[in-house]
């Protein structure tokens, strides 16, 4: 039951439910390798990768973080404790290059997590905003994040305080909205029964 997959050289990281998280080596794209399966004892929902860093989000709760720049001997560097159901990661630098993560988390809403790189663990949640909906999924321009709220629509978000994410803008009329993803000027969204739409981005 494979939920999201991240590249990381020539490796992709599935996010593969209660199996945790398998690695392909895709050296060979028509040929890929099953390398293996991550230690992992979580039930894996969402997978990211940044640097060197590979999130690891569990449907109980709960980022763990690992270090796989040395693909061998990857490292568990601990977990970030969250709230609700994190569905999907992102992650964001503010103005000052501070670094966060940004969690769509189901009936919790947007997490905005200060992320310690140093030592995980002390990653701490420093926003929220609830929603109505169900948050399944997020994609972030500039300053703004645009949630995929199941049936409460797409919700259009000012993080420039992270500490204080302000909803801009909210579109109730997409259906089930299950996700969201940023391409130039437009956004595309998928709707549940009622199929995926394009918007413009100058137009919300």
């Amino acid at each position: 039951e494979c939920y999201n997959q991240a590249k990381y050289n020539q490796y992709f990281f599935i996010a593969d439910s209660y199996s945790g998280v398998k690695i392909l080596d895709t050296t060979n794209p028509n040929n890929p390798l099953d390398v293996g399966n991550l230690d992992y004892s979580g039930r894996a929902l969402d997978v990211m990768i940044h640097n060197n860093y590979l999130f690891v989000s569990n449907y109980n709760g709960g980022i763990t973080v690992f270090d796989v720049s040395d693909i061998d001997n990857i490292v568990n560097l601990g977990s970030i404790n969250t709230i609700g159901t994190p569905y999907d990661l992102k992650y964001y630098e503010d103005n000052n290059h501070n670094p966060y993560l940004l969690v769509a988390s189901g009936e919790a809403g947007l997490l905005v997590i200060n992320f310690n790189s140093e030592i995980p663990e002390e990653s701490l949640i420093v926003g929220r905003k609830n929603t109505h909906g169900i948050s399944y999924n997020l994609d972030v321009f500039n300053n703004f994040v645009f949630v995929a709220d199941g049936s409460n629509g797409l919700l259009e978000m000012d993080i420039s305080d992270t500490s204080n994410p302000i909803i801009v803008s909210e579109n109730h009329d997409l259906g089930e909205v299950l996700s969201s993803k940023i391409f130039e000027d437009k956004i595309c969204t998928s709707n549940g029964n009622l199929g995926w739409s394009i918007l413009s981005l100058n137009n919300l």
